[in-house]
């Protein structure tokens, strides 16, 4: 496409000679001077990567100077010189900065065209203004948005909503950083130009402009353009309020799951609470014999099946009976969970629950509650541990149900302690250990970027009653996928219609203009006298009466004319039929 435009508009290209080619030499090298110097990075953070790559590039650069050679290079030497030189000042940009080679092509046309409005001799008052470098540059930069969003989707992995997704998060700051040193070099250029105007392109003589040779071309520029940036607008603006949409549905959706699980969760550590105190109240290893205390187990059990493992310490935490057998190790469970069977033991803690980890899932957690055992006497005699698995307790499975519920969008449901443990995980194979991201007071709606560098949103509402917390994580580009689906059909059918509609109006254009260069023929045939040629007299609007004019035009013309002629034969068939000596006689 670059090589295509340079060859279209190799007209604007001056001449060089000896200065030229040493001035290109020169602005050539001394790009990557420009690219490397005077420069600072935006403050931004967290930075998005590309889609599946876990690479950090770190924040935008703003490089001043880095658009000030190939403005030069454009106003001085023409579109050949300022492209090179934007390449060339690109290609250090993608190594040192943007880390992409589309950097080169952005750069390249958008020199290109800056270069093409700057040597151009058309006469008009806007292209009178595209001559300054600061207005070219100002123009020209309304399309590096369309530019960077091409390159970034082509650049991408993945789906399209993944693209478009990274290609909007990176524009504004890409922009900003690329509109800065074009301003820069445009200023600098523009008082380059008031100093040395004869050395700047767009010299005398100027030239009619495109809409001054024709009328069609005159429509086309002042409609076109108004046309294209209505049609822009209104595809943005659905696209903004689209993705607004799609935000706001999963946003509710993501709310919606987290209150189900957090109202499934304090009625689940509520029953536990109340299974293992009442096991506690039937225990009394006083008095009882562990066959005794096994039977009451078993007994329980079976009306509630909410612990799948069961322990009965004595006072000294020594194991007195286990449901299914075998001994309580203390090695095998967390320092929490041992503290708590001390101050169940030694401060009567009447009821206490926490996360340990599991005994059959390394990855895993499960659910531990202590109560405290008396005996007959009233005085403590031990504590009796009730563990259960997510997995199989029966009371869990409509909180894992409503965890599981955003798979369909490859979203990922946590429960998470104060310190970021991950409790449970839905899917397991996505398991994650800690969970870093905020902990807020209340449900709230967080934008972060995943582990892979894609941007994901992320929902976290605290449970009440509880330290813990519901934490939903979806990929942002479920959001863009959303907005396409609302988007694309609208913007699909009016960017049809735009077609159709600028079809039209060069078509309607045509017939005007058609009509008009057959009316500026036919003049031009009746200012050399033939007027034998008859018009079509059709039609009623303006071009038909504008027709129907020439036509009387033409007939009055010709008919005149044909009096004439008949006077001019007459008068010289009486001419020739009188005698000249008689006539000489008369006179003298």
């Amino acid at each position: 496409m670059l090589v295509g435009l340079l060859w279209r508009w190799r007209a604007f290209q001056p001449v060089w000679g000896r200065r030229q080619r040493l001035l290109f030499v020169l602005l050539l090298f001394s790009s990557p001077l420009a690219v490397g110097f005077l420069g600072f990075r935006l403050p931004e953070s967290p930075m998005l990567t590309l889609p599946g790559i876990a690479f950090d590039p770190g924040s935008t650069p703003v490089m001043v100077l880095s658009a000030l050679p190939w403005v030069l290079a454009g106003g001085l030497l023409g579109p050949f010189a300022a492209t090179g030189v934007a390449v060339a000042a690109g290609l250090f940009f993608a190594a040192y900065g943007s880390h992409t080679i589309f950097t080169l092509l952005e750069w390249g046309t958008i020199a290109l065209l800056v270069s093409v409005a700057l040597q151009q001799r058309f006469r008009t008052p806007a292209f009178r203004w595209l001559r300054h470098p600061l207005v070219s540059v100002l123009m020209v930069g309304l399309l590096y948005p369309l530019l960077f969003t091409l390159g970034a989707v082509l650049l991408a992995q993945g789906s399209l909503a993944s693209r478009l997704d990274y290609a909007f998060v990176r524009l504004p700051t890409a922009w900003l950083a690329f509109g800065a040193s074009a301003l820069m070099g445009g200023g600098v250029a523009e008082l380059l130009r008031l100093g040395i105007p004869r050395a700047w392109g767009g010299q005398p003589p100027y030239i009619p402009s495109p809409s001054e040779s024709s009328l069609e071309t005159r429509f086309l520029v002042v409609f076109v353009p108004v046309f294209l940036t209505l049609l822009l607008v209104f595809m943005l603006g659905d696209w903004i309020i689209a993705g607004r949409a799609a935000r706001d549905m999963l946003e509710k959706r993501m709310a919606s799951v987290s209150l189900a699980v957090a109202d499934d969760l304090p009625y689940l550590l509520n029953v536990g609470q109340s299974a293992v105190a009442h096991l506690a109240e039937n225990l009394h290893p006083d008095v009882q014999t562990p066959a005794e205390m096994r039977a009451i187990l078993e007994r329980e059990i079976a009306s509630l099946p909410f612990f799948q493992r069961i322990y009965v310490l004595d006072a000294q935490q020594q194991t007195l009976l286990s449901l299914p057998e075998g001994e309580y190790q203390v090695a095998m469970t967390t320092l929490i969970e041992q503290v708590g069977v001390g101050m169940a033991v030694e401060a009567a803690i009447p009821v206490q629950f926490y996360a340990v980890p599991s005994l059959e899932n390394a990855a895993g957690q499960e659910l531990s509650f202590i109560a405290t055992v008396y005996g007959q006497d009233g005085q403590v005699a031990g504590a009796v541990i009730g563990r259960t698995t997510w997995e199989a307790n029966p009371l869990a499975q409509s909180l894992l149900a409503n965890l599981s519920g955003l798979e369909d969008l490859d979203g990922v449901g946590m429960l998470v302690n104060e310190d970021g443990e991950v409790l449970y995980h839905s899917p397991a194979e996505r398991m994650l250990s800690v969970y870093k991201g905020k902990k807020l007071g209340e449900a709230a709606l967080l934008d972060t970027v995943a582990p892979d560098g894609s941007r994901q949103l992320v929902y976290y509402r605290p449970v009440p009653g509880t330290t813990w917390g519901v934490v939903l994580m979806v990929p942002a580009r479920q959001a863009q996928q959303i907005a396409l689906e609302i988007a694309a059909p609208v913007i699909g059918t009016v960017f049809l219609l735009a077609i159709a509609g600028i079809v039209f109006l060069r078509v309607s254009l045509r017939m005007i203009t058609g009509s008009l260069r057959q009316l500026t023929d036919e003049a031009e045939r009746i200012a050399q006298g033939q007027l034998d040629h008859a018009l079509q007299t059709d039609g009623a609007d303006e071009t038909g009466r504008l027709r129907r004019a020439f036509e009387r035009m033409r007939l009055s013309l010709k008919a005149r004319l044909d009096e004439l002629n008949r006077l001019l034969r007459v008068s010289q068939g009486v001419a020739s039929n009188v005698r000249l000596e008689d006539s000489l006689q008369q006179i003298l």
